[in-house]
């Protein structure tokens, strides 16, 4: 009896959901829905965050954290500020998601490859910030290859000395 109440209520609500969608596409409605999808990414961004602030063997609950919290704040920022979530909304959701990376690796030093995946994140994140702000005048291209080396370059600095990552110099010096 359970089970189908569940069902129940998932189907009436995604089926409001659905209406709302369809509402404000129509542009019936403006928008009390992206505050509600943006509260929602929020709140689930912040359930996986606690998960991994709870119990920090589940490192991997920090990833979607950030992420939906990243998406979260987009919205939010879309919603709220349409003008400069233009401009910050892609920083805000890219450095989000590099910033989980270096969470993981704030916590579990031995661990040395959430430094690249974090550091290209915050590189594009930053290469799309200065993109968006100084649009004709600044070139990203060059930025994005010096942030992917200096990436690289701590993967070589940051790992223990016992186990130094000397191959990470070549990718960091090309």
């Amino acid at each position: 009896m359970e089970n189908k109440r569940i069902r129940l209520v998932a189907g009436v609500l995604l089926v409001a959901v659905g209406v709302l969608v369809l509402l404000q596409n129509l542009h019936i409605i403006r928008s009390g829905l992206s505050l509600l999808w943006s509260l929602c990414f929020l709140a689930a961004g912040a359930i996986f965050t606690y998960l991994y602030f709870k119990d920090r063997t589940h490192w991997w609950a920090i990833i979607p954290g950030f992420t939906l919290l990243g998406i979260g704040g987009l919205i939010l920022l879309g919603w709220a500020l349409p003008a400069i979530g233009d401009t910050l909304g892609a920083f805000l959701l890219l450095g989000a998601m590099g910033a989980s990376f270096f969470v993981i690796y704030a916590n579990r030093r031995e661990q040395w490859w959430p430094i690249i995946p974090g550091g290209v994140l915050v590189t594009v994140a930053i290469s799309t910030l200065l993109e968006d702000l100084f649009r004709p005048a600044f070139d990203t291209g060059s930025l994005v290859l010096v942030g992917l080396g200096v990436t690289f370059l701590l993967v070589y600095l940051l790992s223990q000395s016992e186990r130094r990552m000397t191959w990470a110099l070549y990718p960091a010096g090309i």
